[in-house]
């Protein structure tokens, strides 16, 4: 509840920031080490790399092509921005259907060949960078898993499993 910590591959403990936002991801390129961006914050200082960027609004990605990738809430329609290290923020263009009704972004990460893979809920989707949506797991149920979010709900309680933190291996297996 502190900040942002740092676990080093001995289990050394380090408070690196008093940030403490929901979102985080590493730019391993530094592509964002300089940048100034509005809606994330770089808790490395400048010119640092790796850089390490937090979100405290909505999940995001920093994807091999060099952009942040996030998704705000936008209730019942997927859309996922594009944002350069200059600030130039795009709209991906999407197509292909979810077969589900997206009720909000909770989470995203970058594959190896640089697809988004998207949690919404208890769904996982799939975006190419060419903008080609397909479902991989719709409604995962675990039965014996509860439903572990705070009261109140304000959208009502969510099926469990509610998926959140993810990423993905060289392999393309999503975790």
């Amino acid at each position: 509840g502190k900040g942002t910590w740092k676990v080093s591959p001995k289990g050394q403990l380090t408070l690196i920031s008093d940030v403490r936002h929901h979102w985080l991801d590493i730019d391993l390129a530094g592509n964002f080490s300089g940048s100034h961006l509005k809606d994330f914050q770089r808790i490395t200082p400048d010119g640092a790399k790796p850089a390490i960027l937090t979100c405290g609004d909505f999940p995001f990605t920093v994807n091999r092509d060099g952009n942040i990738y996030y998704a705000r809430w936008k209730p019942g329609r997927l859309e996922i921005n594009r944002q350069s290290p200059e600030g130039t923020v795009s709209t991906m263009q999407l197509v292909g259907a979810t077969n589900v009704a997206i009720s909000g972004i909770t989470g995203m990460a970058s594959g190896p060949d640089g697809s988004l893979f998207v949690t919404d809920g208890n769904t996982l989707l799939k975006v190419t960078l060419a903008g080609r949506v397909s479902t991989l797991v719709d409604k995962v149920v675990v039965s014996d898993c509860p439903d572990d979010l705070p009261e109140p709900h304000l959208r009502g309680a969510p099926l469990a499993p509610f998926l959140r933190g993810l990423t993905v291996d060289s392999e393309g297996a999503v975790y």
